[in-house]
């Protein structure tokens, strides 16, 4: 079993980092590192989390001042309480993690069934709040979409491994992604009595496949211990939102995390997950398509939308890329139109006033006012 120890009592903070052991991401025994940390990149707001110089878990960014993590990171022993002073306890995006870890947590909110369950993997949750915002990485999305049957990609920290081996692939950077199909949401019958969500590692010699299609893809990989609390990211369309959160896995073949492992996630989509998530101010976008005029894909459409568009106004581009929300490959007039129509369309993070949110500031409106007459004008 990998991951974490359903048998650690409450225990010195020595113990508690020492069972987190810093394994992670595993890839395939045929591929480098390299197009593992290429893919790490896509996700800037997947980070690490431990105390002073212990990695012990991954998290995601998901507000500028909102973590998701697992619950089992801070309450290993699902007691309701976290296992080590919450002052001493880090979040940070960088690749590599540092050797001393700067501490920035200011509270901990735990889901509830973490505790009444005895710690059911199903609702392995927990939520962060940093000191102070960080503003530098747009949050991830979360969805409650269903992503069984897309694209999926684990994101993770630490040591590495292959398919075929514990040894780490050379020169690999701490944080490495994997892809894989997300092939499973229901009961697990080792870990979980209730639903969560499932993907395995298949073997490129197509000998090793615990459920479903036995073809691996090009990245795929498993997770191992220190991923704990990284998200399950799923592909809608072009756009990879979180809809689950580590919790643990194992290997019916034998050796955690080379082939035929099989990783488990909490699934956001579970209804009270859910509930909870909701409760705790986090933002859940519903609908997975695209938002008409949300240049930025932050699923809203406001000032920063308008920001975009004025900052590349009158540029080609790939068509329905980037600012064209028009989608004729031109950013100019047709985009501000629709972007304008569309004002405040989409999901605002809670607690943002609609007022404040739909109203372009005064500088856009002045530039606005001065440079669009002329345009509409020339027009005619």
């Amino acid at each position: 079993m990998h991951f974490r120890d359903l048998t650690l009592a409450a225990a010195g903070l020595a113990a508690i980092f020492a069972a987190a052991d810093a394994g992670a991401i595993y890839i395939r025994h045929d591929r480098t590192a390299t197009p593992h940390e290429q893919l790490a990149a896509m996700f800037p707001a997947t980070g690490y989390f431990g105390e002073s110089n212990f990695q012990s878990c991954t998290a995601t960014l998901v507000s500028p001042t909102q973590v998701l993590i697992a619950a089992h990171c801070v309450d290993n022993n699902a007691n309701g309480n976290p296992d080590v002073s919450v002052s001493s306890m880090a979040f940070g995006l960088q690749v590599n993690v540092p050797s001393n870890l700067s501490e920035n947590i200011a509270s901990v909110a735990i889901n509830p069934l973490w505790d009444s369950s005895n710690g059911d993997a199903a609702y392995d949750f927990a939520i962060l709040t940093l000191s102070s915002p960080i503003t530098s990485v747009a949050p991830a999305l979360i969805t409650s979409q269903n992503p069984v049957g897309q694209m999926g990609a684990a994101v993770g920290y630490g040591n590495q491994g292959t398919g075929t081996s514990h040894s780490d692939p050379s020169g690999a950077d701490d944080k490495l992604a994997v892809t894989n199909m997300i092939e499973r949401y229901g009961d697990d019958p080792i870990f979980s009595n209730n639903p969560t969500l499932q993907f395995d590692f298949d073997s490129p010699s197509n000998n090793r496949s615990t459920f479903g299609s036995n073809s691996p893809l090009n990245l795929e990989g498993a997770t191992a211990s220190g991923d704990s609390g990284s998200p399950l990211m799923a592909q809608f369309g072009d756009t990879w939102f979180v809809t689950g959160v580590l919790n643990t896995g194992y290997n019916p073949y034998g050796q955690d995390s080379l082939y035929g492992d099989i990783s488990i996630y909490a699934a956001v989509q579970t209804p009270q997950n859910l509930a909870w998530l909701q409760s705790q101010g986090l933002r859940i976008i519903e609908d997975t398509t695209p938002v008409l005029g949300d240049a930025n894909r932050d699923w809203f459409v406001d000032q920063s939308d308008l920001d975009l568009v004025l900052a590349n106004w009158g540029s080609s581009t790939t068509a329905g890329t980037g600012a064209d929300v028009s989608g004729d490959g031109f950013v100019g007039i047709e985009d501000l139109d629709i972007l304008l129509a569309q004002w405040g369309e989409g999901t605002p993070f809670p607690g943002v006033a609609l007022a404040a949110a739909v109203v372009p500031e005064p500088g856009s409106l002045a530039l606005l006012s001065l440079g669009l007459v002329v345009l509409r004008c020339r027009r005619r």
